[in-house]
């Protein structure tokens, strides 16, 4: 869908559906370059995915995908975060409150429905915690946007040189 969204563009794209960690820590199947040699991505997008994964897998897919990106390159992660310092029962009853109150929209059983997604399979990182996990792992990291209810948010890492 996304490469039927982009349309022709007039450079190589090439577009995978799959285990963000896996490719990450190369247990897919290598991208190879005319030459047979393991290629580098220019740009990683990732949306609304990676919170599903704990801290400990965060950090291992920062590492590795720092590892698969060229120099200049840039990870762009669009995703919910946790508050600094705030805990996940915290940010799970901060959350559950938002869809009661602002997802009108849904009824009452699709709204449980997203709440026993959220409190069974969501682990936001911690804004802060996430940016020094990342600076660890060789990249810099820059916000580019934050949502209105301190849930959603917009980063843009570049390899640390």
């Amino acid at each position: 869908m996304a490469q039927r969204a982009l349309g022709a563009v007039p450079y190589a794209t090439e577009w995978l559906e799959a285990d963000l960690l896996a490719w990450a820590l190369n247990d897919l199947e290598p991208s190879t370059g005319p030459l047979g040699q393991q290629t580098r991505t220019d740009i990683l997008h990732s949306a609304f995915a990676l919170h599903h994964l704990d801290d400990g897998a965060k950090l291992t897919f920062l590492k590795a995908a720092r590892q698969r990106i060229n120099p200049d390159g840039l990870f762009i992660w669009v995703d919910v975060f946790r508050e600094p310092s705030e805990s996940l029962e915290a940010y799970i009853t901060r959350y559950t409150r938002r869809i009661h109150t602002g997802w009108p929209q849904l009824s009452s059983e699709q709204q449980d429905h997203v709440i026993s997604h959220l409190t069974r399979f969501d682990l936001p990182a911690d804004r802060s915690a996430i940016a020094a996990a990342a600076a660890q792992a060789g990249w810099q990291w820059r916000w580019g946007w934050h949502g209105a209810h301190r849930a959603e948010a917009l980063a843009m890492l570049t390899p640390l040189p």
